[in-house]
């Protein structure tokens, strides 16, 4: 029998369907469902800046007590069971959960688990090339701006017509702004390299390529940020100060004009956990308690729609 995924070739004989029952039979009475096993969710909002806050929730079974290094440095972080951790550059980031129930314990790495940032495009135009596999009607693909608005979309890939077919396509874009390119894969082996070499790039009007790919199964998410990870013209036309640092019971940040506040702060340790964020909604805000903090370095961000600063400022 061929299992190739031409319709005519994906049914089983009703010989193959009881062979595979009779072994499903046979074997089920030694499976069992684990009673010790590390697993793992994170729950985030991912955009095109350099920091994120993420929610982790432990799924493992059977565990009593967790270490969690979120980062990828060697360094247990947490050891709690559901951490929020926040990052504070771009890049990809190794998670690493060891689990114990007292009497064992078991390590699991997820490579890359986090992504943090996007690429960088600056640019007036993005230049979509697409070249087709064997199967072009499981491709398609959407551009998004930080709305989730969907900007362009792929038009629908006909077999026998679209394939090993080069197409290019351009998205106008704009500044200070975060884009998403979306490419899908129903079948979910991509477009490289089980049924032929397709792939896909993105590139600016000046030729600087910004991602390309091919096989990434079901789908993949390229975020491009248009300039907005510059810096950030709000916080560097408002002549902020931060006093007074170092900082005993009340850490005020002062802006010359308050009819034009930021949106929200967030103050973090040196390890990149949350300690307290609020949102700023007048003035009193800006003035922050530390007399609860341990004498220390820590960081306060400061957003404004897509601006942002971080400022370390010493508890003492």
């Amino acid at each position: 029998m061929s299992y190739s995924r031409k319709s005519c070739r994906t049914l089983f004989t009703p010989q193959q369907y009881a062979r595979i029952y009779g072994v499903y039979q046979t074997s089920r009475s030694v499976m069992a469902c684990p009673s010790f096993s590390a697993d793992l969710t994170a729950a985030f909002t991912r955009d095109c800046s350099d920091s994120m806050n993420v929610d982790f929730t432990d799924n493992s079974i059977g565990a009593t007590s967790w270490e969690w290094d979120i980062d990828g440095d060697d360094i247990i972080d947490y050891t709690i069971q559901n951490p929020t951790h926040s990052y504070l550059g771009a890049g990809g980031y190794d998670v690493t959960l060891t689990i114990s129930n007292g009497s064992e314990s078991l390590t699991k790495v997820y490579q890359d688990y986090i992504i943090v940032g996007g690429e960088t495009a600056n640019t007036t135009q993005i230049i979509l090339t697409l070249f087709t596999d064997n199967w072009p009607a499981e491709t398609s693909w959407v551009f998004r701006d930080s709305a989730g608005t969907a900007l362009y979309t792929s038009p629908e890939y006909i077999e026998g017509d679209d394939d090993f077919t080069t197409f290019s396509e351009t998205f106008d874009i704009s500044t200070n702004e975060c884009y998403t390119f979306e490419i899908i894969d129903t079948y979910g082996d991509g477009i490289c390299c089980f049924s032929g070499n397709g792939s896909f790039t993105l590139t600016t009007l000046e030729g600087d390529i910004i991602a390309t790919g091919g096989n990434y199964g079901f789908g993949e998410i390229i975020y491009m940020a248009n300039a907005v990870l510059s810096v950030d013209d709000y916080f560097s036309s408002n002549n902020m100060t931060v006093y007074p640092n170092p900082t005993k019971n009340v850490l005020n940040i002062k802006f010359p004009n308050t009819n034009d506040l930021p949106d929200s702060y967030t103050v973090y340790n040196m390890l990149g956990q949350i300690m307290s964020s609020k949102k700023i909604n007048q003035v009193d805000d800006l003035s922050i308690q530390t007399n609860t903090l341990s004498n220390g370095v820590y960081y306060i961000a400061l957003t404004e729609k897509n601006s942002s600063i971080t400022i370390p400022f010493i508890k003492k």
